[in-house]
């Protein structure tokens, strides 16, 4: 079984061999916008599944405040920590 980013890479490589072939079957121009839009659902596949990771999530903290990302709208907690003085 592959890993995602194997599959992406594959689907990438049989679009390049389709695209590169010679022939003027509409058949193989199919096969590399296929697989062309399999790679681009793919990467945004991997992308989502980045942002949803619990990373600065506040079950990963503890915290018991949440903050609201302006652009996204997910929730975190906030890790800034002001810088003591000893003035």
């Amino acid at each position: 079984m592959r890993t995602l980013e194997e599959a992406i890479e594959y689907a990438e490589e049989v679009a390049r061999a389709n695209e590169s072939l010679v022939s003027n079957y509409e058949s193989d121009k199919i096969r590399a916008k296929i697989h062309r839009q399999l790679s681009a659902y793919l990467r945004e596949l991997q992308e989502r599944r980045k942002a949803d990771t619990c990373e600065g999530c506040v079950k990963e903290f503890g915290k018991t405040y949440l903050l609201v990302c302006a652009s996204c709208k997910r929730r975190y907690a906030d890790l800034y920590e002001p810088e003591r003085r000893t003035e």
